[in-house]
């Protein structure tokens, strides 16, 4: 038996920060959240895949600390086998923290934070984030896989019998009640305060952001943002008078994984109907002060996803005052 260190939190997701989307934004704000609501000596560790040397910096500064789990950074999954893993790391820190909770992101780490909790003891906290059943089948999966996503999703909840169940919103807590047959409790996502917007002059600066890979567009609708943007672009050029703010008007797309095809239809959908072009900037998704600095220069954010569980880039949009289209 491993020796007891003082008690605390054990996170686990893929990424520290917004990479590969939102549960991995959620997990940062609740790490550096409980890191800082927690009473000293308890502390937050917070198992990731390969974090960059600065972002143990950066974490150690908000009062977590990260635990570095060799594999694919870009996996969407921490799966249960990892207990090895997290296991070495407590051995050599001294022990695993007294009284912990660990804390699981549905499918994506949820198996891994029940398998820790059976191994170390302690308490464990899986949280909703997505409810496969409301949208897998439209989603660019085959109906087996979808069918096996959902079946995953189900065996998970079915067997948090001793947990603390969380639900992301109330649209989540009503899945998650379905999933697991009892009452979970709602968690909601921070709202920034106080958040500057610098968008002064009357020029369009549009922001669309998120998963927008061909993988996630059936759902969230980035080439429809494109499109759409360049359609209004070109229909307000043939008015008698068009507006002089939209002459030089661009949009950012953030969340592209930088795929040479995803690239390609980013650009056709760029293209206005008349055939002339529309600046739509596209990049991979970077650090979180890298969005939260668009948004202080965007005054219009489009999130047309068919299906959201919560919506975190709308919430970060209405923070930053930013004109939002649902």
């Amino acid at each position: 038996m491993v020796g007891r260190v003082p008690h605390g939190f054990g996170v686990f997701a893929t990424a520290w920060g917004p990479v590969n989307g939102g549960i991995n934004a959620f997990n940062y704000d609740v790490a550096l959240a409980l890191a800082n609501a927690l009473p000293k000596p308890g502390r937050v560790f917070c198992a990731v895949l390969e974090p960059d040397p600065g972002q143990f910096e950066e974490a150690a500064e908000g009062g977590a600390t990260l635990i570095a789990i060799d594999g694919n950074k870009n996996s969407d999954r921490m799966d249960r086998h990892r207990v090895n893993a997290v296991r070495s790391y407590f051995d050599a820190y001294g022990g695993v923290p007294q009284q912990a909770c660990w804390v699981g992101h549905d499918v994506i780490s949820g198996k891994l934070a029940m398998e820790v909790w059976q191994t170390f003891g302690g308490r464990c906290a899986p949280i909703h984030h997505m409810s496969y059943g409301a949208y897998a089948a439209l989603k660019a999966f085959e109906g087996e896989e979808a069918n096996a996503k959902l079946s995953e999703q189900e065996a998970l909840f079915g067997a948090t019998s001793g947990c603390a169940l969380f639900g992301v919103g109330p649209l989540l807590r009503r899945s998650c009640r379905k999933l697991a047959g009892r009452e979970p409790a709602m968690l909601v996502p921070k709202f920034l305060e106080a958040c500057a917007n610098t968008s002064t002059d009357k020029t369009l600066r549009a922001i669309t952001f998120g998963r927008l890979g061909s993988a996630d567009d059936r759902i969230k609708l980035g080439l429809l943002a494109a499109r759409g943007f360049a359609w209004a672009l070109d229909k307000s050029a043939g008015e008698p008078k068009p507006e002089r703010g939209l002459a030089e008007a661009s949009m950012f797309a953030l969340g592209l994984s930088g795929n040479s095809q995803q690239e390609a239809d980013f650009r056709a959908m760029a293209m206005a109907p008349s055939g002339r072009g529309v600046n739509i900037i596209r990049r991979a998704y970077g650090s979180r002060k890298e969005i939260y600095d668009r948004l202080e220069k965007s005054n219009l954010c489009l999130m047309l996803s068919w299906h959201e569980g919560f919506g975190l880039t709308a919430w970060e949009a209405l923070a930053h005052e930013v004109l939002l289209v649902l």
